[in-house]
C-alpha cells in the first residue's frame, strides 16, 4: 500500500516495523490486506470480530473501509495478534473492554470467528439475488409471450379450419345444385325431343296421302 509508511519501532529484538496511515483518506479491505500480509477473507473476519472496537465505515457498494483512524486500531489488533499464544477472544476482552457489546457478552464463551459471514458478503449476496430474481423475471415475460403466440396460433388454426369446413359444405352444396340443374336440362331435353318426334309424324303421313293422290 502505497500511501501506508513503515516506520521502525523498538530496538535489538524488540524492534516492529508500524505502518502509518495518513488520517484524510479511506482504504479498502484489499489494501489492508496487502498492507499487513493477510488474506481478504480474514481481514473481514477480523474487522467482524472486533467491529466494536476498530469501527470500520461501509461505502455505498456495501463494501467495509477504513479511515485512518480504523487503520491504526485494526494495527494494535494485528500487533496483538503476533503475541506468543494470543487468541482472538483473549485480544477482543483487551480492546473491547468497556464498550456495549462486549458487556453485553460478559460471561458468555466468546467463539472465534473464522468465515463470520460480514456485511459486504450479504451485500454481495443481496446483489445476486437481485439479478437471480431480474433473470428469472424475464423468463417468465418469455414464457408468458410463447404461451400467448401459442394460444394464437391455436385460435388461428380453429378460424382455418372452421372457414375450410364452411367452404366444404358450400361446395358440396354447389354440387348438389349443379347435379340437380343437369338433371333437370336432360329431362327438358329428353321432353323436347320427344314433342318434336310427335309432331313430324302427322307431317310425314300428310305427305304420304299427297302423293297417293298425284301419283
Amino acid at each position: 500500500m502505497e500511501s501506508a509508511k513503515r516506520e521502525n519501532v523498538g530496538t535489538g529484538k524488540g524492534e516492529r516495523q508500524h505502518l502509518v496511515f495518513e488520517q484524510e483518506r479511506t482504504y479498502t479491505t484489499r489494501e489492508i490486506a496487502a498492507a499487513f500480509g493477510m488474506g481478504q477473507r480474514k481481514v473481514r473476519a477480523w474487522l467482524d470480530y472486533f467491529s466494536d472496537y476498530i469501527r470500520p465505515d461501509v461505502n455505498e457498494k456495501g463494501h467495509w473501509v477504513l479511515d485512518g483512524s480504523a487503520c491504526e486500531r485494526f494495527q494494535r489488533i494485528y500487533l496483538a495478534m503476533q503475541e506468543e499464544s494470543a487468541s482472538m477472544n483473549e485480544v477482543r476482552k483487551r480492546f473491547c473492554a468497556g464498550t456495549a457489546e462486549s458487556q453485553a457478552l460478559e460471561g458468555e464463551k466468546i467463539v472465534p470467528i473464522r468465515q463470520e459471514v460480514s456485511y459486504q458478503v450479504l451485500q454481495e449476496a443481496l446483489q445476486l439475488m437481485k439479478g437471480l430474481q431480474a433473470k428469472v423475471t424475464l423468463l417468465e415475460n418469455f414464457q408468458k409471450e410463447l404461451l400467448e403466440k401459442y394460444n394464437e396460433s391455436i385460435r388461428q388454426q380453429k378460424l382455418v379450419t372452421e372457414e375450410s369446413s364452411v367452404i366444404h359444405s358450400e361446395m358440396k352444396g354447389l354440387q348438389r345444385d349443379l347435379e340437380e340443374v343437369h338433371d333437370k336440362m336432360i329431362r327438358n331435353f329428353r321432353e323436347i325431343h320427344l314433342s318434336l318426334q310427335m309432331n313430324e309424324i302427322p307431317r310425314r303421313d300428310k305427305k304420304k296421302k299427297r302423293g297417293f293422290l298425284f301419283g
